[in-house]
């Protein structure tokens, strides 16, 4: 079957990652002409790679407008309805999939056996819900976006033409999702088109209305899906814990990783560059709970022997005294037995994108608010030192940064010389407060890891765990121990007594008689 492949490329920062040759390398025994849209620009690598598959003259750049839905138009106007006939099959498909898992082959010949008009991977089932507002007033099934195919058929069809010439504005996300991809399907199979997709059961749709995202590794496991999302690992967490017990994304990256011969870097590869620490370190779970039992030990130093740096307080006198609790926290989690700091280095071994691992958020004592308000007053801070660095993660106010308790933690030998070099710098920055300097680094150091490719993990003994999760149980089952909780409380008590105390101030008093009089004339007006 003749194919020709419409594919759409955004990435804020112009860079090509190399899942995306990888992703159109396994698709390219199946089309035989690439036109490859781009919202934006790509850095002259990033192009280069591009042009292993597509013509220079079927690289259009374009302005980052109207969203995916008019990149695949302009994809279409510059081949033309003409050129397309020429095809059996026009696919329009973008950036936000990752694969080959399974071979594209497989998907194809089932396709080509069932024969549709036009069809997809995956689709959306039935909801009563309509965030988006829609025409039909809830969402139909729907073949989603990321990928369609039209057959010859359709791509003929005036009503399918006269659809994409005389597009309606985008302008938004939801307009994206609200007047194309949700009404797509329904419009043209109400014209009479029949529709699939690869991925369909009846068990699938009784389990969830988006396999996609949440059956994300059952879908790979079980149907063969060839690919999966990218949104998957940084899915709104919310969202998250109710649909499921927060694995998604753990449970796919793990079967990926394990059980395929996908190149799982690819992954972290492009998160790590392009997302949020915080999203991708809730979603994938970075928390690493080892065994302890041993000999004591002293923790690891530098040395010609190991691949690893320990490094603490920077002024341990100082933080003995004024910090305990967390000098307690790092001695159980940091230090301990032979066994305990062998099993540290081992996940450095293990897990090649591990930077840097460091002792649980702190949630006690004078920290309670830290799990619910990590920032505190810090954020701008920290953005202005991120940003005359040079660090191009994100970094925003409403995702809360991994904090590096009293920057005690264990890094990668080679990514410690210019961590050092920057935490030296702002340590003795006299244009930075000095009791707000250690603050500043600890929100830092997880964001200068992240800039290098890698990410920061909470490590803690089965022991230590033991501790830690009766003391996250309790902050769950009694919000006055919440760090947010207490502050209106303490606002709310402030306020009182300031009420209080103006009560029984002279000026109230004296101002009594007033005051009944003023309530008299106001009942009698009423009255009127």
């Amino acid at each position: 079957m003749k194919r020709l492949g419409i594919f759409v490329y955004f990435d804020k920062d112009g860079i090509v990652d190399d899942y995306i040759p990888y992703l159109l390398n396994g698709l390219k025994p199946h089309i035989e002409r690439f036109i490859i849209v781009i919202n934006g620009d790509v850095n002259p690598q990033g192009k280069e790679k591009l042009l292993k598959f597509a013509k220079e003259e079927d690289l259009i750049f374009r302005e980052n407008k109207g969203f995916d839905t008019w990149a695949y138009k302009t994809g279409m106007d510059h081949a033309g309805w003409d050129e397309l006939s020429k095809y059996d099959e026009t696919i329009i498909f973008n950036d936000t999939v990752m694969g080959p898992v399974f071979p594209f082959s497989e998907m194809f010949d089932e396709m080509e056996k069932r024969h549709p008009d036009f069809w997809g991977i995956t689709r959306h089932y039935s909801d009563p819900g309509d965030p988006y507002h829609c025409v039909y007033g809830h969402i139909p099934e729907h073949i989603q976006s990321y990928f369609c195919a039209f057959g010859k058929r359709m791509i003929d069809a005036p009503e399918f033409r006269e659809y994409w010439d005389n597009l309606f504005p985008i302008n938004s996300y939801e307009d994206a999702v609200g007047k194309h991809e949700i009404v797509f399907t329904k419009k043209f199979a109400d014209m009479g088109f029949t529709w699939d997709t690869y991925i369909n059961s009846e068990e699938l749709k009784a389990l969830h209305v988006q396999p996609i995202i949440a059956l994300a590794d059952r879908i790979l496991k079980k149907e063969r899906c060839p690919i999966f999302k990218k949104r998957v690992f940084f899915q709104d967490y919310d969202w998250t814990v109710k649909t499921n017990v927060g694995q998604i994304a753990r449970d796919l990256y793990d079967y990926v990783d394990k059980e395929t011969d996908y190149p799982a870097e690819y992954i972290l590869e492009t998160l790590l560059r392009s997302r949020n620490l915080y999203e991708l370190s809730l979603n994938l779970h970075w928390n690493r709970v080892l065994p302890e039992d041993g000999i004591s030990a002293e923790p690891g130093r530098i040395s010609a022997d190991t691949d690893y740096v320990y490094h603490t307080h920077p002024f341990p006198d100082i933080y003995a005294m004024t910090n305990p609790y967390l000098r307690y926290k790092e001695e159980r989690c940091l230090q301990g037995s032979e066994v305990y700091i062998n099993n540290i280095h081992e996940l450095f071994k293990k897990e090649k994108k591990l930077g840097l691992v460091t002792t649980p958020m702190p949630n006690h004592a004078n920290l309670l608010d830290i799990p619910k308000n990590s920032w505190r007053d810090f954020y701008g801070e920290v953005k202005r030192e991120a940003d005359r660095i040079g660090l191009t993660v994100p970094i925003t106010e409403n995702e809360m940064p991994i904090i590096v308790p009293d920057l005690c933690f264990y890094v990668r030998k080679e990514l410690y010389p210019e961590l050092k070099e920057k935490m030296d710098e702002i340590l003795n920055n006299e244009g930075i407060a000095k009791d707000r300097r250690i603050s500043i680094l600890e929100r830092l150091i997880p964001f200068l890891i992240q800039q290098k490719g890698y990410y920061t993990a909470q490590v803690m003994p089965q022991s230590f765990a033991e501790i830690e999760i009766d003391n996250l149980r309790f902050k769950l089952s009694d919000p006055y121990t919440s760090g947010e909780t207490k502050y209106y409380n303490d606002q709310i008590n402030d306020l009182r007594r300031q009420i209080e105390g103006y009560e029984n101030s002279i000026s109230w008093k004296v101002t009594k008689p007033l005051r009944a009089v003023m309530r008299f004339i106001r009942k009698l007006l009423h009255k009127e």
